[in-house]
């Protein structure tokens, strides 16, 4: 999401890869759908919830391992890093507004808080905190940090107060993924999933993947609190949860976004290669519609039964580019002009 809007220095965006733009789109889709399974009686039915934990596993890890992928680390400037921290902080209060409008608008309900944060608004916060620690920890070994890192996302589940306030559990949980892109580059990635080793064996992974999540619902669902790294060990559905847990789902996490970084075609696609390149807004944007269809009860509707969520599948393709539509009016614009 950070690759279009603001990770790649000005004179690279001259040179996008259509192959990341195509992963992009692919992701908010994901997003979309996964949101949208969640909003009705959908989210009972084990095909559904098998889908959902099959999303959950991958599309925000991913997402958060392009954003380090792009963050070119020779060229990164303290203005540059602090602009975009202000950027992402923009953002995520901007997403808060939004969360908070339409049940403001419908229910007459004002939900705000200022420093905590356990909805569609973390991903900015923690855009935000992963940018800055790219700037403090630039002079570090990478491989260290790395180890550090998932060894404190295993032990912060045991530490109850690390949770929505600030998007701190979220922040340590996903900063590996964030960490491991930082430290690769979008070329190197690029060849590596060109190899047609690399793209079969990925495609086999993810039906194994898939069909793994729609044999066991039962066994495999609870794990979908754990890719979502909002709360620690307690709170998760996992029984008996412990450091464990955590490092299989990333073991889980890790197969998925590398199958879908193999399957995903890397030529130039007429829409997924523009609408992926405008996810901020759909992002944004997204679950105020999902809300308004809610409130009307047409989701319901449409999905009362197994299987019928898959009619969400090309709602969420509709969203991903009607909302990728360029917006008018950015009311970042001149910040993402400096940046």
């Amino acid at each position: 999401m950070a690759y279009d809007e603001l990770a790649q220095p000005r004179e690279a965006t001259r040179k996008r890869l259509p192959y990341l733009d195509n992963v992009k789109f692919f992701l908010i889709v994901c997003v979309v759908l996964g949101h949208a399974i969640k909003m009705g009686p959908t989210k009972y039915f084990d095909s559904a919830r098998s889908m959902s934990v099959l999303i959950y596993s991958f599309h925000m890890p991913l997402f958060i391992f392009l954003s380090g992928l792009l963050l070119n680390r020779p060229r990164m400037t303290a203005q540059k890093i602090q602009t975009n921290v202000l950027l992402y902080l923009g953002y995520g209060y901007l997403a808060k507004l939004l969360r908070a409008s339409v049940p403001l608008l419908v229910e007459g309900k004002w939900q705000f808080s200022l420093l905590s944060e356990g909805g569609l608004p973390w991903y900015m916060f923690a855009l935000a905190a992963f940018y800055a620690l790219a700037w403090i920890l630039r002079k570090c070994d990478f491989m260290l940090v790395g180890i550090l890192s998932v060894v404190l996302a295993l032990a912060c589940g045991y530490v109850g107060q690390v949770g929505e306030f600030l998007c701190l559990s979220r922040i340590v949980v996903f900063f590996p993924f964030f960490w491991l892109g930082h430290a690769l580059s979008p070329q190197r990635v690029t060849e590596v999933f060109s190899r047609r080793f690399v793209r079969v064996a990925s495609a086999c992974m993810l039906i194994l993947s898939a069909a793994a999540c729609f044999a066991l619902p039962g066994i495999l669902y609870p794990y979908r609190s754990l890719f979502l790294g909002r709360w620690g060990y307690a709170l998760c559905d996992v029984p008996n949860c412990m450091w464990v847990n955590r490092l299989f789902a990333y073991l889980a996490s890790f197969v998925t976004c590398a199958s879908v970084l193999g399957v995903v075609p890397q030529r130039r696609l007429p829409v997924a290669s523009v609408c992926g390149s405008r996810t901020l807004w759909v992002y944004l944007l997204h679950h105020e519609v999902l809300d308004l269809l809610r409130y009307t009860g047409l989701p319901a509707w449409l999905v009362a039964y197994e299987w019928h969520w898959l009619v969400l599948v090309p709602l969420a393709l509709v969203l991903a580019v009607v909302l990728a539509l360029p917006i008018p009016v950015n009311p970042f614009a001149r910040l993402r002009k400096d940046a």
